[in-house]
């Protein structure tokens, strides 16, 4: 119903150039950005053939020189999706941020990211399906989970889930506590802006009998409560985000009891 989460890095990362950290790669570039960013001559250099960004720069001085090079990349149309919102960029090993970055070069440079999907469950099985605003940069008017979002710099997947709760869906607290996490999933795949990848922490929630999501931060056009049936429908049309069909789907699974 839905193109798969994790296709093999080998296939994904294929004639793209690695990014390392001193002796940790965190992301891959194609070709041309790679030359492009060689050509700017700031923060990341070729070494033995490999883009290279030295690991003794301090924290804030990565992250200042990393936006000064995402700032020339999103002039010259390389960055179409600028969100104004720092992630963490994070060391392969440990998970301990290197730096902040902007979200919208994330792809572009093949970082890895994090994000929450919530599926919003009524009283009697039917699940609140989101559709994505018109001006949303990516993916815009398809079909998406109830709540879903990046976790941000200095964010945990249980503070981003607060959040994006509150902003996407209008959820009270005390109701969004009540989620419950189901599972991780890395989603792999090339996009045209670059490689998209990214941890997925993945809740159910189930809403009160009265709930009617409203939507706060003007990203969602509109919210549809939809029989198990009807989502199914609609993911083997592929009206939703590969990540959010991906999602729903196994919501659907595992409360068919299948």
């Amino acid at each position: 119903m839905v193109d798969s989460l994790d296709q093999p890095e080998a296939e994904v990362f294929a004639g793209h150039v690695p990014l390392m950290f001193g002796e940790a790669c965190i992301g891959h570039l194609s070709p041309a950005f790679s030359a492009y960013v060689l050509a700017r001559r700031s923060l990341i250099a070729l070494r033995d053939g490999l883009l290279w960004i030295d690991p003794l720069r301090p924290p804030p001085e990565l992250s200042a020189r990393w936006h000064e090079l995402a700032v020339m990349c999103r002039t010259d149309g390389w960055l179409p999706a600028w969100r104004d919102e720092a992630y963490a960029v994070r060391h392969p090993a440990h998970g301990e941020p290197i730096c902040e970055l902007e979200r919208g070069a994330f792809r572009r440079f093949g970082l890895k990211s994090e994000a929450v999907h919530v599926n919003g469950i009524s009283h009697d099985g039917r699940i609140w399906v989101a559709r994505r605003a018109a001006s949303k940069a990516i993916d815009p008017g398809r079909l998406d989970n109830m709540v879903g979002g990046g976790i941000a710099s200095g964010e945990d997947a249980t503070s981003a889930l607060l959040r994006e709760c509150q902003e996407e869906a209008g959820v009270p607290l005390a109701v969004a506590r009540g989620a419950h996490f189901t599972e991780r999933r890395v989603s792999l795949r090339r996009e045209p802006d670059g490689i998209h990848h990214e941890t997925l922490h993945i809740y159910d929630l189930l809403l009160p009998v009265d709930f009617m999501p409203r939507n706060l931060d003007g990203e969602v056009a509109g919210f549809s409560l939809m029989s198990p049936d009807a989502v199914t429908e609609a993911l083997c049309g592929g009206a939703f985000t590969i990540d959010a069909g991906a999602v729903t789907a196994a919501c659907l699974l595992r409360h068919s009891g299948s």
